[in-house]
């Protein structure tokens, strides 16, 4: 009995509990459904603006003097004296003497051939006194034809050739004395000094090494890409005006510039680099002026160098190239729009696009990755944060 009361009240226990799950799975508020909204790409944009651009081809290298020369003794000799700017970076005047050497054996030899010539000249005067009485005898006393040796034709050309090589060296005993006093025909600054007072040198002894004040000049690697920005760079007797060229160097702490121009290429490719090469010139680049400090050689230099003109063009970051000849062009709607253009150049900040866009056409300019044509796009006013 007992038993079965027991059943009966868990069933009714389950029932209970069966019912009161189902009443509060009824009872319970059901989820909402959302439509996922749809967000369209934020993107930066620019107006297209046809306008003149100056292409400028950008290189870099290294400040050299055009005139530098090596100086080497050409006597022998001890060194008597030295100029008070004969020290690396010292400034001298054209002509100015810069070494002395000793010019007491080299005063003897202008003596000693000296000596000679005089004694020279007395014995082709004889000779040609001999010979004037010996054509004179003949014609008093000869019959027919008289032998040259006779008539001291062959001593006359004798002395006299004798004449003119002791003539010879005095003029050389002469120019070895001049060569005593070492000078350089242009102004400029000591690069290197290698001897002092009182050291011996002998001929072909380095003594120096100095360069010009007037003009540097600078290698500039330069892709065969850009020669078509150049003009006729690589035949600068055809360009009317030379090509113009700015200089930046960080030097003195700030950022100075020079302006020089493109006077000649080195005519060929280089086979390791398969670069052209450019040569620059600066005038007057070693002198401080005004505006600018001075140059040094060896200071590393970028090069802008003023190319072609080309207009009309636009001109817009790099980030607007959509693969090699594309752009994204945004319209009215806000739709984005693929359009092959002309590239005529590019770099890693701008694309200059000759041919393909109009002026007052919205590029894109962000990077998306994946576009189709027809894409709605929310364009960037400078508020709008991307999410």
């Amino acid at each position: 009995m007992s038993k079965a009361k027991n059943f009966g009240l868990g069933a009714v226990v389950l029932f209970l509990s069966l019912v009161g799950f189902f009443i509060m799975l009824e009872l319970r508020a059901k989820p909402g459904t959302r439509t996922p909204e749809f967000k369209a790409p934020l993107v930066r944009v620019q107006p297209v603006e046809l306008v003149e651009k100056q292409i400028l081809v950008e290189s870099h290298g290294t400040i050299a003097p055009k005139t530098q020369s090596q100086l080497t003794a050409e006597v022998a000799g001890r060194i008597q004296s030295i100029s008070p700017q004969f020290k690396a970076g010292g400034f001298f005047e054209a002509n100015e003497i810069l070494i002395q050497i000793d010019p007491f054996d080299l005063n003897q030899a202008v003596i000693m051939a000296e000596s000679d010539l005089a004694k020279a000249e007395l014995r082709e005067a004889q000779v040609v006194a001999e010979a004037r009485l010996a054509q004179q005898d003949w014609q008093a006393l000869g019959q027919g034809e008289a032998d040259p040796l006779t008539l001291y034709i062959p001593q006359q050309k004798e002395a006299h050739a004798a004449t003119e090589a002791a003539r010879a060296r005095v003029e050389k005993a002469k120019r070895d004395l001049e060569k005593a006093a070492i000078r350089v025909p242009f102004s400029g600054r000591v690069r290197e000094a290698r001897v002092d007072v009182g050291q011996f040198v002998g001929v072909g002894t380095p003594l120096a090494t100095v360069y010009a004040l007037d003009k540097a000049e600078v290698r500039l690697p330069i892709l065969d890409t850009d020669l078509a920005f150049l003009q006729d760079a690589l035949h600068p007797s055809k360009r009317a005006k030379p090509l113009q060229v700015d200089f930046l160097a960080e030097f003195g702490g700030e950022t100075q510039q020079w302006s020089g121009v493109i006077v000649r290429s080195e005519g060929e490719l280089d086979a390791k680099t398969r670069l052209f090469h450019l040569v620059a010139e600066i005038e007057n680049p070693f002198v401080p002026q005004s505006d600018r400090m001075a140059l040094t050689p060896g200071l590393f230099v970028k090069a802008q160098i003023h190319g072609v003109v080309l207009d009309p063009v636009a001109v817009l970051p790099r980030a607007a190239l959509w693969g090699e000849d594309q752009v994204l062009v945004v319209d009215s709607e806000n739709h984005l729009t693929k359009r092959t253009v002309q590239v005529q150049r590019s770099d890693i900040r701008e694309v200059v696009i000759g041919h393909g866009l109009e002026s007052g056409e919205q590029v894109a300019i962000s990077r998306l990755e994946l576009v189709t044509d027809g894409m709605s796009v929310r364009i960037w006013d400078g508020s709008q944060e991307a999410k």
